[in-house]
């Protein structure tokens, strides 16, 4: 008898000790694991990188022979979306953009409720394990919420073709948990460098600005010194009497074209600051494009003749009627007109042809200049002006065709340079919308028109 309770102690012992060992070899399986997963984690600054690895490494640890990854999105005012993010042995029908709602399917509500959900029955169909020699149903499939403070950030799906045991649960579970913390730095990561991004342009547009500034007051004060300085010098000579009364005519006339160009100068710089704030008054008509173009025509005639210029036109027989501001307008064509007769190194050409190809349009083709292909955009840029050493320093605010775009802009149109070629020339192409109902059929009615000018 003593024996037999002997031999009975000595298994009773040798089974704790086999439960004992088996129970520290789990607990040590799953502490280096998780530690090894932890550091195989860090510095990841990708989530699809992350969520990859995860399922490369974690499936054939738990013996998993299918795996999905979903990531949370977020968007303000709309519902998150779990969307596929990796997948391991998934099938071709489980494309990227897989997604499920919240409370959708399996992985939406394990996402609602932030708790695991284990299925130990999979229906026959459910999904299949495939390989190369076939395809069988998984025997479990484990749903795991990755939570970060209470928020979930992503949900993981496995399945195997063998029940999971209780260490891999706890391992998964556990792993979930480290998976959550580097979600969270990363997500935190990418929007400190979204934050860093938004601070560098901002900080670069205040450079720009400050710039800006700088160009703007060297500018104004040069241009605004050129014409006062002739008016001081002539009211001075007027005042101490050096000009006699019989000599008062040709300074007179100076006196009234430098008082004209400080007044577009402080034009340019007060249109330029009411586009910024955004109240640039509008009294928009019917307007018959022709007749715009005559006129500008007709206002750059003078200066036109005294630089021998060549200025050509070409217009359609009907009204080209459109909707716009009759003063705006008139100041684009003008500036325009008067671009192509300043930039040039001799006689000027210019040829406007009024179209009706693709919508009411306006073209203006010089053969002067020229503007270099990296200044295309720039040209209409605040303060930019062309710098061209055979023509010197020209007058000018460099607001002109910023200006310019801006109000063709605001009335629908647009303002484009379709083609320059250094040394040979530009093409202007100014588009606005066409004018429809009984007062494009009146045009200009209570408006008087020029005299023709005969199309070339």
């Amino acid at each position: 008898g003593e024996v037999a309770l002997l031999k009975d102690k000595i298994n009773v012992m040798i089974r704790n000790l086999k439960e004992t060992t088996q129970k520290n070899m789990e607990q040590d399986w799953l502490k280096t694991n998780i530690a090894k997963h932890t550091r195989m984690l860090q510095g990841q600054r990708d989530l699809r990188t992350v969520a990859d690895l995860i399922l490369t490494e974690v499936a054939p640890l738990v013996s998993a022979h299918y795996g999905a990854f979903y990531i949370v999105e977020t968007r303000d005012g709309e519902e998150p979306l779990l969307r596929l993010a990796a997948g391991y042995a998934v099938s071709a029908d489980d494309t990227p953009n897989k997604a499920f709602r919240w409370g959708e399917g399996l992985v939406g509500q394990c996402a609602r409720d932030g708790r695991r959900i284990q299925l130990t029955t999979v229906p026959s169909g459910y999904v299949a394990v495939k390989s190369g020699l076939g395809e069988a149903p998984p025997a479990s499939i484990v749903v795991l919420p990755v939570v970060f403070e209470g928020r979930v950030k992503a949900v993981v799906e496995l399945a195997s073709v063998q029940a999971f045991g209780p260490t891999h649960l706890d391992f998964l579970d556990q792993l979930t948990e480290g998976i959550g913390v580097v979600l969270n730095t990363i997500e935190a990561n990418m929007r400190t460098e979204e934050l860093l991004k938004q601070s560098q342009i901002l900080f670069a547009e205040a450079q720009e600005a400050s710039k800006s500034k700088s160009a703007f007051l060297s500018m104004a004060a040069h241009e605004l010194r050129t014409p006062l300085s002739v008016i001081t010098g002539y009211l001075s000579m007027l005042q101490d009497g050096s000009l006699t009364p019989d000599k008062w005519e040709r300074p007179l006339r100076v006196l009234m074209g430098k008082a004209t160009e400080l007044n577009s100068i402080v034009d340019d710089l007060l249109t330029a600051a009411r586009i910024e704030g955004g109240t640039v008054p509008t009294d928009t008509k019917t307007l018959d494009l022709r007749e715009m173009a005559r006129q500008a025509i007709a206002r750059a005639e003078a200066r036109a003749g005294l630089l021998k210029a060549e200025v050509l036109y070409d217009e359609p027989d009907e009204p080209v009627a459109i909707n716009a501001d009759r003063e705006q307008l008139a100041r684009i064509i003008d500036n325009l007109v008067n671009n192509a007769l300043t930039y040039t190194s001799g006689p000027p050409w210019v040829n406007l042809t009024v179209t009706t190809e693709g919508g009411p349009a306006l073209i203006i083709e010089d053969h002067g200049v020229g503007v270099p292909r990296d200044k295309h955009e720039k040209i209409f840029e605040r303060f930019f002006r062309i710098d061209d050493p055979g023509l010197g320093p020209q007058p000018g605010t460099g607001l002109g065709l910023f200006i310019s775009r801006e109000l063709a802009e605001r009335h629908g149109g647009s303002l484009t340079l379709e083609h320059s070629e250094v040394g040979k020339g530009s093409i202007f192409l100014l588009r606005l919308p066409a004018a429809t109902g009984v007062h494009a059929v009146n045009l200009l009615s209570s408006t008087p028109s020029l005299e023709s000018i005969p199309a070339s």
